[in-house]
């Protein structure tokens, strides 16, 4: 089912498309794509600074509580209607997680 080959390997070398594949790449040195094959469109005003890289660790943070409340803490699908009855659930379980972290973080203090 997978072939472990590269591509060149596994295509002819008659195929009708490797020019197109040539032209391809060649106007993809040009412009100067990185070697991994993906270039940003994010110019470096904005990955100089330190926020940029930041910003992904604390964004795993926040989708990291939030998984827990689904998963853990069951809110994924609630057992109340309303939004205040909603509402509290909802508090209850953020303190809940927060009170996991507290403790894990305590362990690992010591």
């Amino acid at each position: 089912m997978f072939l472990y080959g590269s591509l060149e390997e596994r295509v002819p070398e008659k195929h009708p498309l490797r020019p197109v594949r040539a032209m391809v790449d060649a106007a993809m040195e040009a412009r100067g794509a990185k070697s991994s094959g993906r270039s940003s469109r994010i110019d470096e005003r904005t990955t100089r600074h330190e926020g940029y890289v930041l910003s992904p660790r604390k964004r795993k943070l926040v989708e990291q509580v939030f998984g827990w409340i689904k998963t853990t803490a069951g809110l994924r699908q609630t057992k109340h209607r309303g939004r205040e009855r909603v509402s509290w659930m909802f508090t209850f379980a953020a303190a809940a997680y927060n009170l996991i972290r507290v403790r894990n973080i305590m362990e690992a203090a010591t």
